[in-house]
């Protein structure tokens, strides 16, 4: 396995606890029979909380967000399927089983971006909540973690748009991801919007994609990918043959096709680009406090080490906050991802 850096609590480093990016635990009882995290870039950071009713066989599960009022997946009264083999899909890139024994009151907790605890017990990390314009969130130490096999160099994180798109179910069938571009120079440019997503022309492979369906996929009516194969294998975006560079309808993205023989022509997928990126500032760690803050990329490096370069089981400590200026209005829900970069030696 190459180098892989993922971040981690600096206080908790040799702890499986302390892994920031995705958690669950069953809080009240069992209700969680299997969860699977979908690294599919639907992800908004936040805890989930979630109460399930159990009203004659019929189960629904209430959905409390930790920290952002305005997070579009905070509902009531979701309907599930508890038997135990069928995957549920209602929050942000996660799918999970429950039990055919689950009943009222019992409860189960989800983290995306959050320190949660085995017991269930979390701590805020990328999700800030609610920042008033002019103002900054609580600076916050994070470790950087190299969990592969291999060190990493030139290692650097930088914020991105993050994004979301729904229904959360119909999605996964179809797009295996949606995130940032392969490249560094356009990782960051995703315009914050909401764009609508279909497919047209579903057909079988020919030449170098036969074996495979082939379909196109458009953007707000435009056709951003022609001919895209199915084959969950190929990362449409700036630059690939079938992406259209000169509408470049999926800036700064990759987008990624299921192996599937499914007809998506059928579905509409509504994708919610976020703004936050743009107010978040990092600085690197001196002696325990943060050192000059930037908003663009930020090297990464293990303490005594060439900069840049975090050895495998080794860290790199830096600071984050966030931001908004004076002039910005309220709006919906903000956020961003990171994109962390090394190469492997």
């Amino acid at each position: 396995m190459p180098s892989q850096i993922v971040l981690w609590d600096p206080d908790d480093l040799a702890d499986s606890d302390g892994r920031i990016d995705y958690r669950y635990e069953n809080i009240v009882n069992s209700p969680i029979t299997a969860a699977q995290y979908l690294a599919n870039g639907c992800r908004i950071s936040d805890t989930y909380e979630l109460t399930f009713t159990n009203d004659g066989g019929t189960v629904t599960v209430d959905i409390e967000c930790g920290n952002d009022v305005k997070n579009p997946f905070q509902e009531d009264d979701v309907a599930i399927v508890a038997d135990a083999s069928t995957w549920n899909y209602v929050i942000p890139g996660w799918r999970f089983k429950v039990a055919v024994a689950v009943a009222t009151g019992w409860k189960a907790r989800f983290a995306n971006g959050v320190i949660m605890t085995a017991a269930g017990a979390t701590t805020d990390v990328l999700n800030e909540g609610v920042i008033e314009a002019g103002s900054n969130s609580t600076p916050q130490q994070v470790a950087a973690k190299n969990v592969g096999d291999a060190d990493s160099v030139t290692t650097k994180i930088r914020a991105v748009p993050g994004r979301y798109y729904t229904p959360l179910e119909d999605a996964a069938e179809i797009i295996d991801y949606i995130l940032p571009h392969t490249d560094d120079t356009r990782e960051h440019i995703a315009v914050p919007g909401t764009y609508t997503i279909t497919f047209d022309n579903f057909a079988d492979g020919t030449g170098d994609k036969a074996g495979y369906k082939v379909v196109d996929v458009l953007v707000d009516g435009n056709t951003a990918i022609t001919a895209g194969a199915m084959n969950g294998a190929e990362d449409f975006q700036y630059g690939h043959d079938d992406y259209n560079d000169g509408g470049d309808y999926l800036a700064g993205l990759r987008l990624r096709l299921k192996n599937t023989t499914d007809d998506p022509t059928a579905l509409t997928i509504t994708l919610v680009v976020l703004d936050g990126a743009q107010y978040v500032y990092l600085a690197p760690d001196v002696a325990g406090s943060p050192g000059s803050y930037t908003a663009g990329d930020l090297t990464l490096t293990e303490s005594g080490q060439a900069s840049g370069t975090i050895r495998t089981g080794q860290h790199s400590d830096f600071w984050e906050k966030w931001v908004p200026p004076d002039s910005e209005e309220p709006g919906t829900i903000r956020g961003w991802d990171y994109a962390i970069r090394g190469m492997t030696v």
